[in-house]
């Protein structure tokens, strides 16, 4: 079911234009941790590491499209624009909380 989870997860990643996750075996026992709050209801945990992972493998990406946008240059990254706004979604909510960036 852990994998059908992930493909699914990927697939509307994919679907909606954004770049796919990808979980080592590093991220295994917290992924699957938070799995298992999720089937218990409890969704935090599973938004918060997928959101974490998720910025950390693309946080590049999201740098160089703001820094880009920073300096008005955003004719260049139209297509981008929801990608944008989701990622500052996600730093908002995320501002004050220490992210744990995988090597």
């Amino acid at each position: 079911m852990v994998s059908r989870r992930r493909a699914l997860l990927n697939f509307v990643l994919r679907r909606n234009g954004y770049l796919t996750l990808y979980l080592d075996l590093g991220h295994r026992e917290k992924y699957l941790d938070a799995v298992e709050e999720d089937d218990n209801g409890l969704y935090q945990p599973i938004v918060g590491f997928l959101s974490e992972v998720y910025l950390a493998q693309h946080r590049s990406i999201h740098e160089q499209i703001i820094g880009k946008i920073r300096a008005g240059r955003t004719d260049e990254f139209t297509e981008y624009k929801r990608l944008v706004q989701e990622f500052s979604k996600i730093q908002e909510a995320t501002k004050g909380r220490r992210l744990i960036i995988p090597k």
